[in-house]
């Protein structure tokens, strides 16, 4: 779940592709590779993802990958709700040992609010990849968002206990030391994480202005900006949006909400759950956006 790793990963499934040109399979691993670039990274890789899914589709027809890839845009790029419970629904049902099936269709119920739905369908990702570290932080995302910090914490070290220095755990397991108090824990923890994928340095404010550091949130905020070059994507503007909301600058907030939501950041079906931008909630513009998404 690197760059380093994505681009790997995207030459095999190239290599795969030129090797046997008329499977279908490899377009829908190209096209799941794509969703999780987009997810992770840049917006702009779901197009591709969607344009392998189709190839995939008119190769060999209907595969629990390709409908995995297809809800998985629909979800998080195209905000078509509707048709992502569909299609990842189907993915489920067509390949019960398919994990990312089962971790997707979970973040499509959490999107819905069925906490109690996303959390079950992401334990049967678990329990059909138990050595994926993806699925064990994404179950800790979802406690910690349910307020129940010490499964997030539990499930956030078994996820590290898989693979040392994943960012999705890290940045969970930081997020729910800051929910129990415990500041010194979660600066480190979001330090490492900034040292481990620099993508996510943007997170480090946020936790120094949740821990009582504003000035030392304030100034690494300021730090990070002067890069503009990492400072315009949809990606940054989520963090910067989640960072000025814990520093009471709601303007600045919803501004790069704003750059976010235009940009159809992957993480927006989920605006109603982030814990980031709870303070935001009772401002009209916040409803706004909520309305703008034409959530189920």
């Amino acid at each position: 779940m690197t760059p380093e790793g994505f681009e790997k990963g995207l030459a095999y499934m190239q290599q795969a592709i030129k090797m046997d040109p008329t499977n279908p399979m490899p377009y829908s691993g190209l096209a799941i590779a794509y969703t999780r670039i987009g997810h992770e990274r840049a917006s702009e890789a779901f197009p591709k993802a969607k344009a392998a899914a189709l190839k995939a589709e008119e190769l060999g027809g209907p595969s629990a990958e390709m409908y995995l890839a297809l809800g998985t845009v629909e979800l998080e790029s195209e905000w078509d709700f509707t048709a992502a419970e569909k299609d990842l629904k189907h993915a489920v049902e067509l390949n019960p040992s398919l994990g990312e099936a089962h971790r997707n269709y979970s973040w499509c119920l959490a999107m819905k609010r069925e906490p109690d739905r996303a959390i079950a369908e992401m334990r049967r990702a678990r329990q059909v990849e138990p050595l994926t570290p993806m699925f064990a932080a994404d179950l800790a995302w979802q406690y910690w968002t349910g307020g129940d910090i010490d499964r997030a914490i539990e499930q956030a070290q078994e996820s590290l206990d898989i693979q040392p220095n994943f960012n999705e755990a890290l940045a969970v397991l930081g997020s729910a030391y800051l929910e129990k108090g415990m500041y010194e824990q979660a600066i480190a923890t979001h330090k490492r994480l900034a040292a481990t994928d620099p993508d996510w340095k943007w997170i480090l404010p946020y936790t120094y202005a949740r821990a009582g550091q504003e000035d030392m949130a304030r100034k690494t905020l300021a730090r990070l900006l002067e890069d503009r070059t990492k400072a315009t994507g949809a990606w940054a503007g989520w963090f910067i949006a989640a960072d000025y909301t814990a520093l009471g600058n709601r303007e600045e907030a919803f501004r790069w909400l704003e750059i976010a939501h235009k940009a159809h950041h992957s993480f927006f079906p989920w605006l109603r759950t982030d814990p980031f931008l709870v303070p935001l909630h009772s401002d009209p513009r916040f409803q706004d956006l909520v309305r703008s998404m034409n959530f189920p």
